[in-house]
This record gives C-alpha cells, sequence and structure tokens, in this order.
C-alpha cells in the first residue's frame, strides 16, 4: 500500500476505530517516551504519526494525519486511557506530551481498549 493510500485508509476510519489503532503507541509497542521541550516526559502527536506510518513512510506528510490522530487522541482522553502531562497544551496539540493513564496501561495489559472507547 502507498504512503497516501494508508494516509486515506486512517483519515476514513470512525474517531474510535482510530483511536483503538493509536493506543498501542502507548505501549510496549510504540516509540521510546522521550523527554520533550521544557522538561516533561511523553509521546508527542508527530510520533504517533510516524508509529501509523511506519511501515508506509516514503513521501507522507506527517500534516495530512495530523486532524484525525488529534480528534483520536481527544477520545482516548476522555475515556481516560491518556493524559498530557503538559497541562498547559490540549491534548491534540504538537507540544502535548502524552501519556498512558493507570486505566489506560491496564486497559493495554487487558487488551479491553475498546471497551473503553464504547466500540
Amino acid at each position: 500500500m502507498t504512503a497516501r493510500a494508508e494516509v486515506k485508509r486512517l483519515n476514513e476510519l470512525p474517531t474510535a476505530e482510530l483511536a483503538a489503532t493509536i493506543m498501542p503507541v502507548f505501549g510496549t509497542e510504540g516509540p521510546p517516551v522521550k523527554k520533550i521541550w521544557w522538561g516533561a516526559r511523553g509521546i508527542e502527536v508527530f510520533q504517533i504519526c510516524d508509529w501509523l506510518m511506519r511501515d508506509n513512510s516514503e513521501g507522507y506528510r506527517r500534516a495530512w494525519l495530523w486532524k484525525a490522530i488529534a480528534r483520536a487522541l481527544h477520545l482516548l482522553a476522555d475515556a481516560g486511557l491518556i493524559e498530557n502531562a503538559r497541562r498547559w497544551t490540549r491534548v491534540g496539540a504538537i507540544a502535548a506530551a502524552l501519556q498512558p493513564t493507570e486505566l489506560g496501561r491496564t486497559a493495554l495489559e487487558e487488551g479491553t481498549v475498546r471497551e473503553h472507547l464504547g466500540m
């Protein structure tokens, strides 16, 4: 599948489905958690874009996914599965430092993310 086709597929997913697809980024399969800017530790929105596109990265642009991912991240936060370690920015913002909550870690371990998203 080409990068454009994968971006199109991801953008067309229902928000809850995309949120469930994103949640493993906060587990052992995801990118390394890093210190972001002024000290908060977490995963950035663009890391999530890159993680989703890890098999189709040639020629894609992060901006193509950002809005859909931001909506999905808000859904994960509303479900109590993730939180933003940087309180002065919103969950879907580029500067957010995202991490799983205790509930999110448990949902990943138990495979119940979809249930927490009402799926």
